[in-house]
């Protein structure tokens, strides 16, 4: 009843096309332009979005999957999300996400998969409000039954917003940037593969600094990642073996 009452008063309205009834109308999202299986490093095809054996041996992630491609409407929705309205869009954002990688099976390569969002610098988090990454991560447990922890993995180091630098400045970040709380992970989480939650990868930057400072405590520790966006890529190889 409530919610009917806020639906009247408060309707809702597609931020792309701005029909009313959703955020992001089903047409709209019929616009995104789905991924195809890549490799994070070199982005070159790769099956089942695995970071080649060559490219592992300076990245450290062992597979990176996103949705769809970053562009005009995926920009337009992820601003308002991120900066905005983001406890309002979480439950739409975060199913039409997880029917994507259902719909790819992407999850059905690990064996025991556990959830850790991408972290704010208490700071940022301060400023904004929330964290959009954690906001993401926590519907995607409830909607594909994956454990999620939001305790393990933390920023240290406070920098300027990423979509504000360049590729160059990207690159620069600290690799001391996170840390990762490997004594919880082993009472609690052990024999866990760690699935990163963030909302666009651009250079891939931000991702491969937290796979690092796991990797750098335990290479044993599988990590991957899971991103709604990534801009689009330059194809010219065939698919990879390796």
């Amino acid at each position: 009843m409530v919610n009917a009452i806020v639906e009247i008063l408060f309707p809702k309205y597609c931020l792309v096309c701005g029909k009313p009834g959703k955020s992001i109308c089903n047409y709209c999202i019929k616009k995104f332009v789905p991924s195809l299986p890549e490799c994070y490093a070199c982005r070159r095809l790769s099956n089942g979005y695995s970071t080649h054996t060559k490219c592992r041996t300076e990245y450290s992630l062992n597979s990176v999957f996103w949705g769809w491609q970053y562009n005009q409407i995926s920009s337009q929705l992820i601003k308002v999300f991120k900066y905005k309205d983001a406890f309002d869009m979480q439950e739409e954002i975060g199913s039409i996400f997880a029917e994507r990688i259902l719909q790819t099976k992407f999850l059905d390569n690990f064996n025991n998969p556990l959830l850790v969002p991408i972290p704010l610098h208490p700071k940022r988090e301060r400023q904004r409000g929330f964290n959009q990454s954690l906001l993401l991560c926590t519907h995607l447990s409830k909607r594909l039954s994956v454990r999620y922890s939001s305790d393990l993995l933390f920023r240290k180091v406070f920098t300027e917003s990423q979509a504000k630098k360049d590729s160059g400045s990207r690159i620069e970040m600290e690799e001391g940037t996170f840390f990762f709380d490997i004594d919880r992970y082993q009472r609690n989480f052990n024999n866990t593969e760690i699935v990163l939650v963030d909302d666009v990868i651009t250079t891939g930057t931000t991702l491969d600094r937290a796979g690092k400072s796991i990797k750098i405590l335990s290479k044993e520790i599988s990590a991957s990642a899971l991103c709604l966006f990534r801009g689009k890529p330059h194809y010219d190889s065939p698919v990879s073996s390796s």
